[in-house]
């Protein structure tokens, strides 16, 4: 009589074999994790692209000139409400929301934009800047674009006043958001999606600040920035600087605010390294 000798796994030999699923999975999740965060970053930087090139489109329709905003050529708003003026040259609301950026609009038809303007460049021509290589025109945001009191913006409205603008205070170090009126409170109203900058921090005191600890980064340890030449580059907080130094080290003279700044030794991309006004 032939016997069966097939023999059933016994209880050790299950618990070792979960035990190295387990550690596989341990293993194999966290590079599953930062894949995943590789794909976000990467459609973000696509994003960034499509929107730097439409920028570009609309400085070379405008006399070298960026979005100014909803009001004028005045510089009062210094590129707020940027969104709406571009789509016309984007056609798509997809590229203005990065696919990391958390904020969900709470309006129907309304867009969460993820990026600002730098208001540096679009208060003043593009000719204006010797260092387009180095200038931020586009930045990640961690300011919740709103339009009449609800959270989003509608794109295809050339007057929404959702899409934020940023500049830098280079005598305070402080970032300002503006994605509001302004005359109603729109400004300082969120975070870069950075991290803190290089060079002299403010302390952690309001939510706007450059130092502030809120300022998160979006990707991994950085962001993405579209710089006035129209390429695109990923940058952690210690490689971004408010524009009193320049890359070879030197100091505005022409901005006094600027007199006694600390270095920037990491910093190699600005808001306003040529040191123009709003």
């Amino acid at each position: 009589m032939k016997r069966n000798t097939k023999s059933a796994y016994n209880l050790a030999e299950l618990l070792i074999v979960l035990v190295i699923i387990a550690m596989m999975a341990v293993i194999l999740f966290p590079v599953f994790a930062t894949a995943k965060e590789k794909d976000k970053t990467d459609a973000c930087l696509s994003n960034e692209k499509q929107l730097g090139a439409a920028l570009l489109q609309y400085a070379q329709d405008h006399d070298q000139r960026l979005p100014s905003g909803t009001v004028d050529w005045a510089k009062t708003t210094f590129g707020q409400g940027w969104g709406g003026q571009l789509y016309p040259y984007i056609k798509s609301a997809g590229p203005f929301t990065c696919p990391a950026d958390t904020q969900q609009p709470t309006c129907a038809g309304c867009t969460e934009v993820s990026y600002g303007l730098n208001g540096f460049a679009s208060a003043n021509t593009l000719r204006l800047f010797h260092e387009p290589v180095q200038t931020v025109m586009l930045f990640e945001d961690r300011a919740a674009s709103t339009d009449d009191g609800q959270t989003g913006t509608v794109l295809t409205n050339t007057a929404e006043t959702g899409s934020v603008y940023g500049s830098v205070s280079t005598d305070t170090h402080w970032m300002f958001f503006y994605n509001g009126p302004q005359s109603a409170g729109g400004c300082c109203a969120g975070n870069l999606a950075t991290g803190i900058f290089a060079g002299p921090n403010k302390a952690a005191t309001g939510a706007s600040q450059v130092g502030d600890a809120n300022n998160v980064p979006r990707h991994a340890k950085g962001a993405n920035y579209v710089m006035l030449d129209g390429h695109v580059k990923f940058a952690v907080a210690a490689n971004v600087g408010d524009g009193c130094v320049l890359a070879n080290g030197s100091t505005h003279t022409a901005d006094a605010s600027c007199a006694g700044t600390a270095s920037y030794p990491t910093a190699n991309i600005f808001f306003n390294p040529d040191g123009l006004g709003l």
